[in-house]
């Protein structure tokens, strides 16, 4: 039940930041975001792990905002509302919303390498090309575009698990 519910929460706030900034509710992602990972902390997590999910959540964002920063710079991909150099709020939003399911919903992921970069390199594009439909985004240049998420997904991805498997450990 408790992967259930984690999966859950992601994808409500995935839908919520790209149907806010598809609708010019830029606002609604964030604060769907943020009231899904104080759910995730206070039910999901216990008190002496909280400090270490925080953390990868943290690095996560961090890690997103250099890779989002990279592909609005090349202008390969544009967001609804928003003018270059910086990714939106509500795109940031979705990294800490992903990184909840690292340690939980996508565990399965840790130790496993190449199932992390083939997963990366498949579902990273497709989830761009999700929003993108959705009317979040523009792909100006959609193969391009395509080609960096695929290579950018295929080493955040197995990165991601390594990092939430080192965590669970600390």
């Amino acid at each position: 039940m408790r992967l259930l519910i984690n999966l859950l929460l992601f994808q409500v706030s995935w839908f919520a930041c790209i149907l806010g900034a598809a609708h010019g509710y830029r606002w609604l992602g964030p604060a769907v975001v943020c009231a899904s990972i104080a759910l995730h902390l206070l039910t999901q997590i216990p008190p002496s792990e909280r400090r270490t999910e925080i953390a990868l959540l943290l690095r996560t964002t961090i890690l997103g905002l250099f890779i989002e920063t990279a592909l609005i710079q090349t202008q390969w991909i544009s967001y609804t509302g928003i003018t270059p150099p910086y990714p939106p709020l509500w795109l940031i939003a979705l990294w800490p919303a992903f990184a909840m399911t690292l340690r939980h919903s996508l565990a399965w992921l840790q130790g496993r390498s190449i199932l992390a970069i083939l997963l990366g390199a498949v579902a990273g594009p497709l989830s761009y090309m999700a929003g993108a439909q959705l009317g979040a985004a523009t792909l100006a240049h959609p193969l391009a575009a395509t080609i960096y998420l695929a290579i950018a997904w295929a080493i955040t991805m197995p990165l991601l698990a390594r990092w939430s498997s080192k965590e669970l450990k600390a």
